[in-house]
């Protein structure tokens, strides 16, 4: 071995200058090659996304954040499974999951892939190889799987995912149902990529492998005709006597088909069958099932467009539709143009909205019946008795029918689709079978002293979930059974009220008072059902009605004056008052006789209507509250400061009486005396929060807001969970401190309806515009009767929201009728808007409101 150069002196080795310039040279052509990697063909562009860079680089990094020991140790331990016990398929699963984490992935791969070799029938192995791999890969994987266990169901299925085109998908589930031809879950995938047609064939041998599948069956029903869905639905209640859905659906397939009568025997069959097969009628499964039935489509109308033609394409059937009035009802379901005085004058085009696939149903009308005019069109396709008036009386027709206000132009009730569940045209709107399955069921399981508190809690969560035909076959059935019950009466009113129409009222409305004569408050929504609807004789007579059957009954008497009033017949009214005082003289009716003659300006006579009044019913505070506030409207201070200190000894209690006396003395310059009387107030009324905010309301007033947080940190204490107090008290405070205030206050009285509105108006200040009108919401949903809330709410959307919600807020709160807040008593309640109606109101309150500072 050579060793020449080995030991060299260092003073005889050659030298050179050191070549700066080179350096940089070489430094800059290897900066250009690393900029040319990332640079696009277009020069001076590049490829570099500054904003993922870093991301990028870190995407890089091992994901997992831990300690590099415990990743040993946890190697160490897995190598010492799988050594030890190789057939253990999670000690495999567990260690390439391992490396995975730690970034290293082709190990992960590499760890699994052995562990496939050492247990090559356990399916999570296999599954998990290809979960790693690559796609292309995975396939490959997925095909080893597949010939060491052609029996696994979740091995095809993940073949089948890894397959990107539908015609390769089908051809792995057809081999995957050669293996293994009872399992549903590959029977219910392989039929979603079908065709209708085909997968009905494809059905139908699967129900022959799966005869105990409800879901094969049922979906086989579907496709087919009438008549075959009837024997698929036989066979599958042969193999299946266990099942509900089987028969709820055969119970569907007659409704939809206008069978209306087998509806019932269906049901009861149903019922019959299964308790004897030992199936427990489970209440709660089967009111789903009504429901269901409402949503999905037992309510049916025509629906032309989308089926019936879709039909005729197949030349085969053509022959099944030669009726006259079906091609009637075809053509004005697709093509109604009142402006044409004959099929066949209607113009050959048709758009894409009235034309299906492709075909034209008027050349098929003119092909079979050209000479059939409107008028026998409307003879065949309208409601019977209808009359002729011209091409205009079809088209109200239709829209009647199209509305579902009447009957649409149907098929005739022989002639039966394709899809026999799904197509089918009945003349007319069906709930039937959602009522027959409730009233099989709504006496399962429930004993006899529960039954209606028990069918009012079954009707609540109908109507809750939207199945109002469902809540109203329950209201109808508990009336069945409880036609004396008012309070069943009132539920089902209150109902038709919010999901009904006025018709749908007035009827049950009706057969209410045949009933519970008793009840007034029964023919008073039947009074004012017609009153609202502008009918005040009928409004009248139903008031007479209940005058006959309720003598001397105040609220009728009152009711009837109200009606007379509001519709500006004061002298009816008057002798109304004057019969009600003689025959019934109670405290409402003589206080409701003198805000007669207040409102009608005749303070005199108002005035002396009151003294009579106090001189029967002394302990009655609204008497002297009205003859103070009228003594005040006149401008005699003396005389209604009089008034009030004799109410408030005849009625200490009347909170109303020791504000008002306050008030007056404020008026009067005496803010002392107002202090005094409110003391007075709150020694008499203890814990009295409508007191201890009129002092702070006092103090404010004035301009002493120490003393007014002085007396709200007092009424807090003795109050400590009044809403008013607290939604006062979180405007006392500045600005920055009153987030806080709100949250103590939401804290002591978490769904008081002041509490949340000030809260709401809070938002307001700080211009969080989605949350206001989100705690809007939820206030007025809390306590509906709360005018202020939805004046605020209204004044918000005014000066903010587009005026869709505005009209929204304002056609909730005429809805819901508030009757009580402090901005809106002051507005309602002042005689000179004593015919306003709630929307007048509303709009005047919330003119008047001051925006939230």
């Amino acid at each position: 071995m050579s060793l020449a150069g080995a030991v060299t002196p260092g003073m005889l080795t050659p030298t050179g200058d050191l070549d700066l310039r080179k350096i940089g040279q070489a430094r800059n052509t290897l900066m250009n090659v690393k900029l040319s990697q990332v640079s696009d063909s277009v020069e001076g562009q590049t490829v570099v996304d500054p904003k993922g860079y870093l991301t990028d680089l870190q995407s890089m990094i091992p994901t997992y954040g831990g300690d590099i020991n415990d990743i040993k140790k946890a190697r160490l331990l897995l190598k010492s499974v799988r050594e030890t016990n190789p057939n253990h398929p999670p000690a495999w699963i567990a260690s390439a999951r391992l490396e995975e984490v730690t970034g290293k992935v082709q190990t992960a791969r590499n760890l699994i892939m052995k562990g496939c070799e050492v247990n090559p029938k356990s399916e999570d192995l296999w599954l998990e190889a290809a979960r790693l791999q690559p796609p292309d890969t995975a396939r490959a994987v997925i095909a080893q799987a597949v010939r060491h266990i052609p029996t696994s169901v979740r091995i095809w299925i993940k073949a089948a995912d890894l397959e990107l085109e539908t015609k390769a998908k089908r051809r792995v589930y057809r081999k995957a149902l050669e293996h293994i031809p009872n399992s549903v879950r590959l029977w219910k995938a392989a039929v979603e990529l079908e065709d209708p047609e085909d997968a009905r064939i494809l059905l139908s041998r699967a129900v022959e492998c799966c005869p105990t599948s409800v879901d094969l069956w049922l979906a086989l029903a579907r496709l087919e005709t009438y008549e075959n869905a009837r024997k698929v639905l036989n066979k599958a209640r042969e193999n299946i006597p266990t099942d509900r859905q089987i028969w709820t659906t055969a119970a569907k397939l007659e409704e939809a088909n206008g069978n209306n009568h087998m509806v019932d025997k269906i049901i009861d069959r149903a019922i019959s069958s299964l308790t004897a097969n030992g199936v427990e009628i489970n209440r709660e499964h089967w009111f789903k099932e009504a429901i269901e039935a409402e949503k999905s489509g037992s309510v049916h109308c025509c629906q032309v467009r989308g089926d019936v033609f879709s039909y005729l394409q197949g030349h085969h059937h053509i022959t099944l539709y030669k009726s006259e009035r079906l091609l009637i009802s075809i053509a004005m379901h697709i093509h109604a143009q009142p402006s044409h005085h004959t099929l066949a004058s209607f113009p050959p085009s048709m758009n894409a909205e009235r034309s299906c696939r492709g075909v034209n149903p008027l050349e098929k009308v003119r092909q079979l019946a050209p000479g059939i005019t409107l008028k026998r069109a409307f003879k065949l396709g309208c409601p019977a008795g209808s009359s002729w008036r011209g091409p205009d009386q079809l088209s109200n027709c239709l829209m009647c029918g199209a509305s579902g206000g009447g009957t649409l132009p149907g098929l005739p009730d022989e002639v039966h689709l394709a899809g026999g569940l799904e197509a089918s045209c009945p003349v007319e709107a069906r709930v039937v079978t959602k009522r027959v399955l409730i009233r099989a069921i709504i006496g399962q399981g429930v004993e006899e002293e529960d039954r209606k508190h028990t069918w009012m809690e079954d009707a609540e969560a109908c109507a809750s979930q939207g199945a109002h035909e469902c809540a109203r076959a329950i209201y109808a059935h508990a009336l069945a059974t409880f036609p004396s019950k008012k309070s069943i009466w009132l539920r089902a009113a209150y109902f038709e009220k919010t999901h009904g129409t006025r018709e749908s009222l007035e009827t049950l409305l009706q057969r209410a008072v045949a009933h519970c004569p008793k009840s007034e408050v029964l023919w008073l929504m039947g009074a004012k059902s017609k009153w609202m609807a502008g009918d005040v004789p009928a409004a009248r007579g139903i008031l007479s009605l209940a005058f006959q059957a309720n003598p001397n009954s105040e609220e009728i008497w009152l009711a009837a004056v109200k009606l007379e009033s509001e519709n500006s017949e004061y002298e009816r009214a008057r002798r109304l008052l004057a019969k009600a005082r003689a025959s019934a003289p109670t405290p409402r009716v003589m206080m409701k006789s003198s805000k007669l003659e207040w409102a009608l300006n005749n303070l005199d006579q108002s005035l002396k209507l009151l003294d009579e009044a106090i001189k029967v019913f002394p302990e009655f505070p609204k008497v002297w509250l009205m003859k103070g506030q009228i003594e005040e409207h006149m401008g005699l201070l003396e005389q209604a400061y009089e008034t009030y200190m004799m109410g408030m000894k005849q009625c200490p209690s009347s909170v109303p009486l020791w504000r008002l006396l306050s008030l007056l003395e404020e008026k009067r310059g005496m803010l002392t005396k107002a202090r005094s009387v409110l003391e007075k107030g709150r020694l008499r009324n203890p814990k009295c929060p409508e007191l201890w905010l009129e002092a702070v309301r006092v103090e404010l007033r004035a301009g002493l807001r120490d003393i007014a947080n002085n007396q709200m940190a007092k009424a807090l204490q003795e109050c400590p969970s009044s809403g008013i107090l607290w939604a006062e008290a979180i405007f006392l405070e500045p600005r920055p401190q009153r987030k806080t205030k709100s949250v103590d206050a939401l804290k002591k009285c978490e769904h008081d309806p002041h509490v949340l509105l000030a809260v709401s108006k809070l938002f307001w200040c700080e211009r969080k515009i989605t949350k206001c009108r989100e705690w809007f919401n939820r206030t007025v949903k809390i306590e509906p009767d709360l005018g202020d809330a939805w004046a605020f709410f209204y004044k918000f959307e005014l000066l903010n929201g587009p005026e869709e919600l505005q009209e929204e807020v304002k056609k909730r709160c005429v809805t819901a009728e508030p009757h009580h807040g402090e901005h809106w008593c002051r507005v309602s309640k002042d005689i000179r808007n004593w015919r306003f109606t709630t929307e007048q109101i509303l709009a005047l309150v919330a003119k008047d409101l001051p925006i939230p500072v």
